[in-house]
């Protein structure tokens, strides 16, 4: 199935900045050039039977959609990677408060989504994702370079940053860094972005 991305695109940032979710100019255009069903092809969505079935998410109308996508299940039919909600991504991208010439270590490429988004804004250049799924992180690399979009992925575990490239989570005293946890989601961030002059 053929969609207009760029409008599907658009319209999702029109309507995450509605709801009072995007406020900064440089995302909104981040959004609304970024193809999310690139990266977020297929999903899962549940049944009132509790079940999982699989979806193509232009078909089912969830690629620029604001809700969560569940991307991977595990053995036992348990959600554990997804492509979370645009709205809370936004949210956490505008706190982050990131500038232009600023450099971005993400910790958790997942679908590569929010790397692309990061991209949009800053430049390949100066987005740096890891993830210690290394087929994810193959999968979103493969994915975002169907549009043209390079940040630097790797496949490690996130904790001690990516010291070979300069980037650990500490590596400057003009770092910043946020981490996210989703509520009754244990000790561990959901999520973590920092950011280096």
């Amino acid at each position: 199935m053929d969609v207009d991305w760029r409008r599907e695109a658009a319209g999702l940032a029109g309507r995450l900045g509605e709801a009072g979710d995007l406020t900064d100019a440089a995302w909104a255009a981040a959004v609304a050039g970024t193809p999310r069903h690139v990266l977020v092809p297929r999903a899962y969505r549940q049944r009132e039977d509790g079940g999982w079935e699989e979806v193509d998410t232009v078909e089912s109308g969830l690629a620029y959609s604001t809700t969560t996508l569940v991307t991977e299940l595990d053995g036992d039919g348990r959600p554990v990677s997804s492509s979370t909600k645009p709205d809370l991504m936004v949210r956490m991208l505008e706190e982050l408060d990131v500038r232009d010439g600023h450099r971005v270590l993400e910790i958790g490429t997942g679908t590569g989504y929010n790397a692309a988004l990061l991209a949009n804004r800053l430049g390949d250049e100066r987005v740096y994702s890891v993830d210690v799924d290394p087929r994810l992180v193959a999968t979103a690399e493969k994915r975002l370079a169907e549009f043209g979009c390079r940040p630097r992925l790797a496949a490690k575990d996130g904790i001690g940053g990516w010291p070979e490239h300069g980037r650990t989570t500490g590596s400057s005293p003009r770092a910043r860094c946020r981490a996210f946890r989703a509520p009754g989601s244990g000790r561990w961030p959901r999520a973590a972005r920092c950011w280096w002059t």
